[in-house]
């Protein structure tokens, strides 16, 4: 027997709603992955846009300050750094408080310093304790400031949303497995004489089985491909009303995404076709009806 022979008798408007369920659940998932990818990426925003301060000595030239700039850029937990001068900090502060001190003091109190910006993944109590102990070392350092409050709250929420992400994720992959099951159940039905007929003429369990499988992949792959379509549509026009979002954007982890989804659209397809093709094979042609 040749399986190219054997034609699957799925109805139009059955294969239809198979797929646009497959879709419906993957666009869903896609979505949930989405919102993953964007709170990880503005946590790492957020992070990397801690400042830590460092006061510097009173007495200091800029060729020193440059040669302490390239020095700390060599460290693998610095992403940049800003000097801040001190008639550059007066002038801010001026700026800010429209009033001029220097008038009144008859000198700039303020102090130069150097503003440093770390990567995100060194962004967190643990890794600044040692951090700021190495940059004391530094001859031209006085003092670090940065905002522990700030970052601590920081870590705190994004840890919350990512669990809350991740626990919506599980439960809508359970649902989703569960829906996807039923609705390739329920178009197998239509198929269970056939397969019973297959097997009550000596075919083979191979031989059954393959159309099917290939018709489920096919149809999986072809669910993906709509939903990481559907999800593309979703994110521009999220990033339409929401132009900020458009910094966050990672196309390698978007591709990602869509490759989860492929592979999730096309095991479920395949695992519930066979799963269900397997039932009714091993269910008495009485039971059929």
């Amino acid at each position: 027997m040749s399986s190219n022979k054997i034609k699957v008798n799925t109805s139009k408007p059955s294969y239809v709603y198979s797929v646009i369920s497959i879709v419906a659940v993957l666009f869903v998932l896609g979505v949930l992955g989405i919102f993953l990818i964007h709170a990880h990426e503005l946590s790492r925003h957020f992070k990397e846009n801690v400042e830590v301060t460092l006061v510097l000595k009173d007495v200091v030239n800029q060729e020193k300050v440059s040669t302490l700039q390239n020095t700390l850029k060599q460290k693998p937990y610095v992403k940049s750094t800003e000097f801040i001068s001190k008639e550059a900090a007066a002038k801010e502060f001026m700026e800010q408080y429209e009033e001029d001190f220097t008038e009144v003091l008859n000198y700039n109190p303020l102090f130069s310093s150097l503003s440093v910006y770390l990567q995100a993944d060194y962004a967190n109590e643990d890794s600044l304790t040692w951090i700021k102990e190495e940059l004391k070392q530094q001859t031209l350092v006085d003092d670090i400031f940065y905002q522990a409050t700030l970052l601590d709250l920081i870590n705190t929420n994004t840890n919350k949303i990512t669990l809350i992400l991740l626990a919506v994720t599980v439960f809508f992959l359970l649902i989703a497995i569960t829906l996807l099951n039923n609705t390739i159940k329920l178009t197998m039905y239509t198929n269970r004489f056939l397969i019973k007929s297959m097997q009550l003429v000596g075919a083979t369990q191979k031989f059954i089985i393959q159309p099917f499988l290939k018709q489920s992949i096919y149809k999986g792959a072809i669910s993906g491909a709509i939903a990481c379509i559907l999800l593309a549509i979703f994110q521009l026009l999220l990033q339409s009303r929401l132009p900020e979002l458009a910094l966050l954007n990672h196309f390698g982890k978007f591709v990602f995404v869509c490759l989860i989804l492929f592979g999730i659209g096309i095991l479920i397809s395949w695992w519930s076709t066979r799963r269900a093709i397997k039932k009714y094979m091993h269910t008495n042609l009485e039971d059929l009806y």
